[in-house]
């Protein structure tokens, strides 16, 4: 049951031939949760959306002063999130990631995926 739900998120979330873009982590999330009813184990879904989080490591984020960044840490709520920027506000990449912390500088808020 574990497995199933883990490979419908995986297949949701990577790119795929038939179609024209993947699903964000979020939405891959939602419709799995819609769907609940199917057959799919209700209590282990909601294991894995409080253990994925609201941003799991690895998304890419843009943030309130531009820069985009990269989900460091697991994440529930935008106020904690830690993002490593990547690129600068002109959309230039960094020599270094930079630790940018939103739940310390409002200008690190993530605005979009």
């Amino acid at each position: 049951r574990i497995l199933a739900i883990a490979d419908m998120y995986s297949a949701m979330t990577k790119p795929r031939p038939y179609r024209n873009q993947e699903h964000f982590s979020q939405s891959a999330l939602r419709e799995i949760y819609l769907q609940k009813e199917t057959g799919l184990d209700s209590a282990l879904i909601q294991m894995m959306i409080k253990e994925i989080g609201m941003y799991p490591p690895g998304t890419i984020v843009k943030l309130r002063n531009g820069e985009v960044g990269v989900i460091k840490q697991c994440t529930h709520s935008l106020a904690v999130a830690l993002t490593h920027a990547v690129y600068d506000a002109r959309g230039m990449p960094m020599i270094e990631p930079v630790k940018r912390d939103a739940g310390a500088n409002p200008d690190y808020e993530i605005v979009s995926m």
